[in-house]
């Protein structure tokens, strides 16, 4: 582990740069999120294939995996339809990651999660809500740490027509 990944000495709380790693079953994490989030399951429609057992921090990714899905939920259109897929590849379709001098690689992520708000015209602004607009930027940073001390990438991806399409992508260690 490297040192922001280290655990918290017993009887302290992680840290925001910490994590607490523990075998994770992304599948786990996000199904939890979108029942606690999705209370009628109307909305939502889940998409997932059997995704590998990862390092990582459940608390932390489904933090992340609230905040995108909050987005979605408070962007679109009230009946329009959300679908959250998750992956044992790359769904970004489009980011490449590259090592420091070295040329673009794939992405080689062990899984991925990504969340597509097809009610959404992204050639209209998305339904304001200044009340939280703060609050959501802030969480997306947040996501964004997370994701990054996961080694793992957060991204977006707007197709007119076809709405918006929030995501990370984890390149954690598989666990045995």
């Amino acid at each position: 582990m490297t040192a922001h990944q280290s655990q918290p000495e017993a009887g302290q709380a992680p840290t925001e740069d910490s994590l607490n790693l523990g075998a994770v079953q992304i599948v786990d994490v996000v199904s939890s999120v979108v029942h606690d989030l999705d209370e009628l399951d109307q909305r939502v429609h889940l998409v997932m294939e059997r995704a590998p057992t990862v390092l990582a921090d459940s608390e932390k990714l489904a933090e992340v995996t609230t905040s995108l899905l909050r987005s979605a939920l408070a962007s679109a259109p009230e009946s329009g339809p959300i679908e959250v897929e998750v992956a044992a590849r790359c769904l970004a379709q489009s980011h490449k990651t590259t090592k420091s001098g070295g040329e673009p690689q794939e992405c080689r992520a062990l899984v991925s999660v990504a969340i597509r708000d097809y009610g959404t015209d992204v050639d209209q602004p998305t339904r304001p809500n200044h009340e939280t607009s703060p609050d959501l930027e802030a969480a997306f940073m947040s996501a964004r740490k997370i994701v990054q001390l996961h080694k793992g990438t957060l991204w977006m991806r707007t197709r007119p027509e076809h709405g918006r399409t929030l995501g990370f992508c984890l390149s954690s260690e598989e666990v045995a």
